[in-house]
């Protein structure tokens, strides 16, 4: 099996108020435009950059992948 990456998506969480209840509202902020090949720790720091600028605090950095899975031969033992 082969992994073949598309895109990647940055996704903040930033707390926008409290409900009734005491419980956090929270609403997620969507950056599609990050490089598949970025390292996870790349991807962190331009979403703590991103979260810095937020009014909002930022509750969580997420990061999600796409990728295609394309099979492979398997591997010929034949002599």
């Amino acid at each position: 099996m082969q992994r073949n990456p598309q895109a990647a998506t940055l996704v903040i969480q930033v707390q926008t108020g409290v409900t009734a209840a005491g419980k956090p509202m929270v609403k997620s902020k969507s950056y599609p435009i990050i490089d598949p090949s970025a390292t996870d720790d790349q991807v962190y720091a331009i979403g703590q950059a991103i979260a810095s600028l937020q009014q909002e605090p930022a509750v969580a950095i997420e990061r999600l992948d796409r990728a295609v899975l394309v099979a492979t031969p398997a591997s010929s033992t034949t002599p």
